[in-house]
């Protein structure tokens, strides 16, 4: 309608040939219009002044007319046509195309939820874990800012997951700060962990290495050659002073003592071997050890025999008491057939070795161990007996060696001089089983002090005829003391 005043308004109700929904539409005009061939609203075209463009109960303000000042001037429009049905008194029915009533969806108890909280729980409306912005997330039903931990910054991050924390600021994930140090040998710089050594510094505690020890190695601050001050060297990655005594240590020059100067004195290499300055501490030797040693390795008793009492001698740089044991010579002069008529064997002589020949044909059978519930010895018929004196630590070896092919000895060795009498208590060894014509030998370290008896037998049980014979012994004694306590 050209010329209508703004404020006009023309009220269309649909009739039963309009679209479906049309009808239900409230349109406010400024211009003239039409539907649309695919339902859009058109403007319609100019027509000539006076034409009739109105439907049955639209309301035309004619162009030329003027716009009343007051709306109440506007004679009411006609009462809608009942568009129900063709007869007349017909109803629409509720909710019908047609119907002026605003008819909208029920929304539930929550009205329209809002996309990042579109999930209605007891009336009120809810995030899920999707549906929140950026830089949020959905925490008991509600998006909140991520500024911890586990939602860190504008995406949200998992900072444990990378084994980082949130700023404090909740901006980003960050690997340390004031109150969340690094791990051992790195350092927090701008936020990261960083290896210490890639900082220049050294060791767990990245430290920064003091001139000294300059070097880094394996974690540890260390000294090179060069950098230990005046007087001191550079030992095991330390800075060792120099002193007036260490003998690793000499002197102003750091020297190394060692060869005829072992030892540092008043930061000298010297040698230290005399009473008033002995061994590697240079220290004088006082109390029952006043003596040094030649080598300077420190003080004793004694450097000989001429520096005890004259009942002592020098052993191991002690003075001991001289000691007298018996048997010191052989003696020959016993028959040697019985355990108490033994032949002596000088100690003397055993230490020089001893060999004697002899042979046990027609002397007695005076020592025999039980065949039956005794040791393992086999000793048959006559036998012969030496005696010797052995001190605590000799060690005695002793071999009987026969002449004749078939003859089978056993050699036995007792302590004291009872031989078979008192042999659960006396008998050390007994060697018999190497067969006719061949030694047997025993290895004795002593016990105690005191007499020892050796024993040539024979051990054929069954065939006397081997049971004597032709033999040869051999003794050796290696005596425990000097002299084998002899005089």
């Amino acid at each position: 309608m050209r010329g209508a005043a703004p404020f006009l308004v023309l009220l269309l109700a649909a009739c039963g040939g309009t679209a479906p929904g049309r009808g239900e539409d409230l349109v406010y005009l400024d211009a003239p219009w039409r539907f649309g061939r695919d339902g859009e609203d058109a403007p319609l075209p100019d027509v000539p002044p006076g034409e009739d463009v109105a439907g049955p109960g639209d309301v035309l303000v004619p162009p030329d007319a003027e716009t009343p000042a007051d709306l109440s001037e506007i004679p009411d429009a006609p009462a809608p046509r009942d568009h129900a049905g063709d007869t007349p008194g017909d109803t629409a029915p509720e909710d019908t195309p047609g119907s002026l009533d605003l008819q909208l969806p029920d929304a539930g108890p929550c009205g329209g939820c809002p996309p990042e909280t579109p999930n209605c729980v007891g009336g009120v409306c809810k995030c899920t874990p999707f549906s929140c912005g950026e830089g949020t997330y959905c925490k008991g039903g509600s998006c909140v800012p991520c500024t911890v931990d586990a939602h860190c910054g504008p995406e949200c991050l998992s900072c444990p997951s990378m084994n980082r924390f949130c700023s404090a600021d909740g901006s980003q994930c960050l690997d340390c700060d004031d109150t969340h140090p690094c791990p051992a040998s790195q350092s927090c710089i701008d936020n990261v962990c960083t290896p210490c050594e890639a900082l220049g510094f050294c060791g767990p505690s990245c430290v920064t290495c003091p001139p000294e020890t300059p070097a880094c190695v394996g974690g540890a601050c260390e000294c090179t050659p060069a950098s230990c001050p005046v007087q001191a060297v550079c030992e095991g990655g330390a800075c060792v002073p120099c002193t007036t005594s260490d003998p690793a240590h000499c002197g102003p020059q750091c020297l190394a003592c060692g060869g005829a100067k072992p030892h540092c004195l008043d930061g000298a290499c010297v040698l230290c071997n005399s009473p008033a300055a002995c061994g590697p501490a240079c220290q004088p030797c006082s109390g029952g050890s006043g003596l040094c040693l030649p080598a300077g390795t420190g003080c004793v008793e004694c450097l000989d025999d001429g520096d005890c009492d004259p009942a002592e001698h020098c052993a191991g740089n002690a003075c001991v008491p001289d000691c007298t044991a018996q048997g010191c010579t052989t003696d020959g002069a016993p028959s040697g057939n019985k355990c108490s008529t033994a032949k002596i064997i000088g100690r003397v002589p055993a230490a020089a070795g001893y060999q004697v020949s002899a042979d046990t044909t027609g002397d007695g059978d005076n020592d025999n161990l039980p065949s039956f519930g005794g040791p393992d010895c086999w000793d048959a018929q006559v036998d012969n007996f030496y005696r010797l004196w052995l001190n605590t630590g000799d060690l005695l070896t002793v071999t009987a060696d026969p002449v004749p092919a078939d003859f089978n000895l056993s050699l036995k060795l007792y302590r004291g001089t009872t031989c078979d009498d008192n042999w659960e208590d006396d008998l050390l060894a007994c060697e018999w089983d190497n067969d006719g014509g061949k030694a047997e030998t025993i290895v004795h370290a002593a016990t105690q002090d005191g007499w020892h008896t050796l024993v040539v037998d024979g051990a054929s049980a069954f065939s006397d005829q081997y049971d004597w014979g032709a033999y040869s012994l051999s003794v050796t004694l290696a005596c425990a003391d000097a002299g084998c306590c002899c005089p």
